[in-house]
């Protein structure tokens, strides 16, 4: 998953992300330790849910903004 920082960021506060959660779970396969494998993978399974609820969550909020008549800031071109 590519977040850029400000993402990523927020996802480790609000849902325990670990971008090296993956590695981490293998690493604990490969040295035999399977109850911490299984662990990371539960929780990496419960932050996947959560960034995908909050993701949902953000986005019906810039929907609201926008039926509600909000517009994004613009950027000047040159």
């Amino acid at each position: 998953m590519r977040l850029n920082p400000e993402q990523e960021e927020f996802f480790i506060r609000r849902c325990g992300y670990d971008r090296n959660s993956l590695d981490k779970m293998v690493a604990a396969a490969q040295r035999g330790d399977q109850k911490l494998s299984q662990k990371i993978d539960v929780a990496s399974q419960r932050a996947g849910r959560c960034i995908l609820n909050e993701t949902e969550e953000r986005r019906k909020g810039t929907l609201a903004k926008l039926r509600a008549g909000w517009l994004p800031p613009t950027t000047s071109q040159r």
